[in-house]
């Protein structure tokens, strides 16, 4: 994945275009009808590209708008499934992703105001930062972190 971010060759600049056109897609309004179906359209189309996993894929949502979304890497992956009772093998799916992000968004930390603050900056960053809360830290399900961010089951 680094590579296609790194070398400037025409088959990584089209895959940097693929990935772009693919968030694109996500209506930046979270209520509209269409915002699950274009997370699921773009999970699929990005994932779908080769050495792009969901770990990758999840970590550019949650750059680009760290206020909807959340990482999904293998270190985090127990810890979400824990806090939302989303299965840790559906958290690397299109759907089971988009459940994720809904559930965050139907938590009340995640409804209400910006402070306006000195804790403002972590209000807008508040789905991104719950990758944090739910790194576990330890590997006591015997797996790797690349086996963890691909999905599969210890």
């Amino acid at each position: 994945m680094k590579n296609i971010f790194y070398e400037p060759s025409r088959k990584n600049l089209r895959r940097r275009q693929d990935i772009a056109d693919a968030l694109k897609l996500i209506p930046s309004d979270s209520t509209a009808t269409s915002f699950g179906p274009m997370v699921e359209r773009a999970f699929d189309l990005v994932t779908g590209l080769p050495n792009v996993n969901v770990a990758t894929f999840t970590r550019l949502l949650a750059i680009r708008s760290p206020d909807r979304f959340v990482s999904v890497t293998g270190m985090s992956t127990a810890g979400l499934s824990k806090l939302s009772g989303i299965s840790q093998k559906d958290l690397h799916t299109a759907p089971g992703y988009v459940d994720l992000i809904r559930w965050v968004m139907r938590q009340p930390w995640w409804n209400t105001n910006d402070p306006g603050d000195g804790t403002s900056l972590y209000w807008r960053n508040r789905a991104a930062l719950l990758d944090i809360l739910a790194y576990a830290g330890d590997n006591s399900s015997g797996m790797d972190a690349a086996q963890r961010d691909r999905g599969e089951e210890g």
